[in-house]
Parts: C-alpha cells; sequence; structure tokens
C-alpha cells in the first residue's frame, strides 16, 4: 500500500517536471532572499544560459544594473502580499535585455520553508512591437503637428476622428469642437455661390466608394464665425487590405513636396497595388488642404502687374512705331519739319521706355531688399539745394519756382535715395501746376526723433478719394496724364519703398483747384539710438 503511494507520487513529480520542462514559459521558485532555487530549461535558455548557471544564484544578478533597486522592492511586495505580477528586466548573454511578464506567488508549507512559485512569459518581441508602434505614433503626430497644411481625418459617417493643430487654427474651432463631428455639415456644406452642397455630391465622402485619391483646387472650407475661404485639398481613402489598415496619408507640405505618410515611416511595408486596393475596403478618408487666399491674391495681383506693364509697354511702342513707320515709307520725304516731329516723338518715347524699365527694376531692386541704404546724417537745406539745382532746368522750362526752407532740421537718410523721393514729387508738382507758379520744400522737427518733410504746389490738386490709391504702381488720378504727361505711374511707388525703407510714412493731402502737399517722414537719429 505504502510503495503504491510512492509510485504515484513519484508519477506525479515526473509529470510535473514534464510539465515544467515542456513549458515555453519561465517556471521557477526562489526563496525570500530572492536566490533561485529551480530553474526550467526553457526559462534558462530565455537568458542563454543553462540551469546550472543560475540556480542557487540571486535572480537579480541576471537583471540589467538600473532595475535591480527594484528587485528588493518586489522582495518586500509579495512577503507583504503574497503575489506579485510585472514585468522582470533580463540580461541575456548577447547583450540584449528580455523582458518577461511573471506574476508569481508565495507558497507557505510547514514541511518546508516558504518559497516563491513565479510563472512568465517572455514577451520582449511584444514590447520592442510596441515601442516601435509608440515612436510611430509620436512621429505621426510630430508629423501631424509639424505640417503647415491643414489635415483631418474621417469615418464612414464622415465624422472627424483626428485633426492638427494647422487645420483646427485655420477653420477657427477648437480640436475638440472637431473631433466627433460631422466635417460636412460643419466646414464643407455650403458652395462658393451660396448653393448647398449636398454630401453625396462632395467628392470627399466619394472617395469612400472610388478608393480613389482626389485633388480638388476650387472649393472652399466655412469657417467657425461663418467666413468662408478659398482651399485647394487632397482626399484620400483609408483601405483595409490583406495587409491590415493602411493610413494613406498624403498632406503637401509648404515646400510642395507631397509625401506617403505611410511609406516614410515604414518603407518596409509593401505599397497598395491596384488589385489589393479594389480588394480591400475603405474605413476612412484623411484630408490635406491648404488655404489659398494669398495664393489666389498674388495670382490676382500678377495678372493686374503683367496687364498693366503690357498696357505701359504697348503705348509708346505703337507711337514709337508709327512715327518710324511714316518715316521709312517715304511718305514724308518731301516734308521734313515732319520728320523731325516724328523723330521727337519716337525719341520721346523711347525714353519713356527707358524710364519705364529702369522704375520697375527700381521697385524691384526694393522689394528684394537688394537696394542697400547708406544712412548718415544730412542737412535738409542741403538736400533741398541739391533737389532744386537738379529740377531746375524742368522747373525753368514750365516758368515754375523753387523754393525752399529747412528751419535748421537734420535727418538720419541715405542722401542719395532722399534726392531720388525730392526729384520724383518735384517732377510731379511742376507736371500739374500752373505756369508762374511756385513749388515749396519745408522741413519741420516732429519731435526728437522725427521730422517732417513737405513738398507743396499750387496745381489742380488730388480728389480725396484717390489721395491713398495714388501710391499704388501704375495708377494715374486721371488715365490720360500717362499720354500727356509723359509718367510710368510707377514715381509715387517708389517714394513710399524708399521712405518705408527709411523707417517712415508717406501720405498726402489736397485740395482740388487749390494744390496739393506730399509729406514724408524720416528719423532724425539712428535706430540704434532711437528713444
Amino acid at each position: 500500500m505504502q510503495r503504491g503511494a510512492e509510485e504515484t507520487l513519484r508519477e506525479s513529480e515526473a509529470r510535473y517536471r514534464q510539465l515544467v520542462e515542456g513549458s515555453l514559459g519561465m517556471v521557477c521558485t526562489h526563496d525570500l532572499q530572492g536566490k533561485l532555487l529551480s530553474l526550467n530549461t526553457h526559462g534558462a535558455q530565455t537568458i542563454g544560459r543553462t540551469r546550472e548557471d543560475v540556480v542557487g544564484h540571486r535572480l537579480s544578478e541576471f537583471m540589467p544594473e538600473d532595475q535591480r533597486p527594484e528587485f528588493d522592492n518586489y522582495l518586500s511586495q509579495i512577503a507583504l502580499s503574497g503575489e506579485v505580477q510585472g514585468l522582470l528586466h533580463l540580461s541575456h548573454v548577447d547583450g540584449s535585455v528580455r523582458v518577461v511578464a511573471f506574476r508569481n506567488k508565495l507558497i507557505q508549507s510547514q514541511a518546508c520553508d516558504p518559497y516563491v512559485l513565479g510563472f512568465g512569459i517572455d514577451i520582449s518581441e511584444q514590447v520592442r512591437a510596441e515601442d516601435k508602434l509608440r515612436a510611430l505614433i509620436r512621429q505621426s503626430n510630430s508629423v501631424l503637428e509639424s505640417v503647415g497644411d491643414g489635415i483631418y481625418g474621417i469615418d464612414l459617417d464622415g465624422i472627424c476622428t483626428v485633426v492638427n493643430p494647422a487645420a483646427s487654427q485655420m477653420l477657427g474651432f477648437k480640436p475638440e469642437e472637431l473631433l466627433g463631428r460631422n466635417m460636412h455639415s460643419l466646414i464643407h456644406h455650403t458652395r462658393a455661390d451660396g448653393s448647398p452642397y449636398p454630401e453625396n455630391e462632395c467628392p470627399i465622402k466619394n472617395t469612400l466608394s472610388d478608393l480613389d485619391t482626389v485633388r480638388v483646387s476650387n472649393e472652399i472650407f466655412w469657417r467657425k464665425d461663418g467666413t468662408s475661404f478659398p482651399v485647394e485639398y487632397v482626399a484620400r481613402p483609408q483601405i483595409e487590405t490583406e495587409h491590415g489598415l493602411r493610413p494613406r496619408i498624403e498632406p503637401r507640405i509648404q515646400s510642395g513636396i507631397l509625401f506617403d505618410f505611410e511609406q516614410d515611416i515604414n518603407p518596409n511595408i509593401p505599397p497598395v497595388s491596384e488589385d489589393a486596393k479594389h480588394a480591400g475596403k475603405a474605413v476612412g478618408v484623411v484630408v490635406a488642404f491648404t488655404d489659398t487666399t494669398e495664393r489666389r491674391a498674388l495670382d490676382r495681383m500678377k495678372d493686374e502687374f503683367i496687364s498693366t506693364v503690357s498696357h505701359e509697354l504697348r503705348t509708346p511702342l505703337t507711337s514709337l512705331r508709327a512715327a518710324l513707320g511714316l518715316i521709312t515709307g517715304g511718305s514724308l520725304d518731301a516734308r521734313p519739319q515732319k520728320i523731325r516731329q516724328m523723330l521727337e516723338i519716337a525719341a520721346g518715347n523711347t525714353d519713356r521706355l527707358v524710364r519705364l524699365v529702369n522704375d520697375i527694376i527700381e521697385l524691384e531692386r526694393i522689394d528684394s531688399g537688394k537696394a542697400e541704404l547708406h544712412g548718415t546724417m544730412c542737412s535738409a537745406d542741403d538736400l533741398f539745394r541739391r533737389a532744386a539745382i537738379l529740377m531746375q532746368a524742368d522747373a525753368a522750362s514750365a516758368h515754375i519756382r523753387i523754393t525752399f526752407n529747412s528751419q535748421g532740421v537734420n535727418v538720419w537718410a541715405d542722401p542719395d535715395r532722399i534726392l531720388q523721393v525730392l526729384s520724383n514729387l518735384i517732377s510731379n508738382a511742376i507736371k500739374f501746376s500752373p505756369t508762374h507758379t511756385e513749388v515749396h520744400l519745408r522741413a519741420r522737427r516732429i519731435d526728437a526723433n522725427e521730422a517732417e518733410i513737405l513738398v507743396r504746389d499750387q496745381g489742380r490738386g488730388i480728389p480725396e478719394d484717390k489721395l491713398d490709391s495714388i501710391f499704388e504702381r501704375f495708377l494715374q488720378v486721371d488715365a490720360s496724364d500717362s499720354r500727356t504727361m509723359g509718367g510710368t505711374g510707377l514715381g509715387l511707388s517708389i517714394c513710399r519703398a524708399i521712405v518705408t525703407q527709411h523707417r517712415g510714412r508717406i501720405w498726402a493731402t489736397s485740395t482740388p483747384g487749390t494744390g496739393s502737399t506730399f509729406h514724408f517722414t524720416l528719423p532724425t537719429l539712428p535706430a540704434s539710438n532711437l528713444l
């Protein structure tokens, strides 16, 4: 009877050893000081060792040095509570660290001293995969936050699931006001002409059925405050295939480069083939959009500039071609005086073209920052005298007198550039003043840091509604002025650009029929000395 019980016990122990040895986990026992009493073969192999290498040693000896302080906490906790679960970090002989998820229990028996029975599973690969996933999430979040374009994602019902800061800022919403809301009804509900925009006609929604990217450049989105702005957007479906969910985000960075978000982050993922794409199903859409307000404004300015320049070039060229055509055609051979007149017209229009080209180049140099200023202390009296000498011939031919009063004012400026401003203003004053009148230059100190320069004429004046716009490029108070006065329409634009370079302001006041006064300010001290 006793022999049968002993055999049963031995068989039970053998089965237990087989179970422990056959386990794909780590099975061990250790005492309350952490010394290993037993360990299965798989557990030892987990860290590249044999059972003989580890049994009899403290478990902490096989832990990374920075993890060892936690082992004493573990021993205290299991002695107190009788059961502990968590993650154990063990050093492999190849230098890597293995992560074991464990659940250990304190065994207390009258037949032996208390010991701990432990069971663990090596989850190192899972931990590494989770670390990579967290890194990818951080990277994707960083990309979304740093991209200047707006990006948002929606699910099959059009509900917003993700939005980056740029999108919420452009739309005027807080992120939490967009998440969980239907994006079409929130920002895309109405067309530019005010008519309703049904969701079933929206290209963004249709990508869910077409499973293809759509690019749109002529629509609008609506802000929270009820205003709209023009957008260009790319909508691309998130497709779930046999490879799993593929977040095919294709944002357009400010540099204009399109990139495949998924492929950039994980180049090992194969691209979706057409067959796989159509075999999959859409689970959402990612939209990347850009506010094109500034671009459209620049396009309009460019078109207006080209149109105006073309007109300004065509007018003198047409006159020049007509004059030269009459001469070369021989129809004026018997009229030398008329030939001379045609040559003068040709020369005048040539000069006008040269001035136009020079003015355009001058504005481009100022706008691009290539026209550097060489500031120095200048006497307003000296600037007025030099400007009067430069313009004396034009003034004399028009029977105009130039007078000035500097009041001892000094300014900090580039004298050559300010002479250019004064010459342009005096030239305009002479053109629009009747004979036997005067153009008066005056300077006065505004305060310790700033002085004002005035150029006053006694001409026909400027209508009040034109006082601000006369400083725009190619703008004339009267369209016929460019023909009769020979101006390019750029002189005042150049004056404004130069004065702005000097940290000053320029404006005009006028009483129609009495005259106009152009004012501009200049600093009286270098920038570093301003109070």
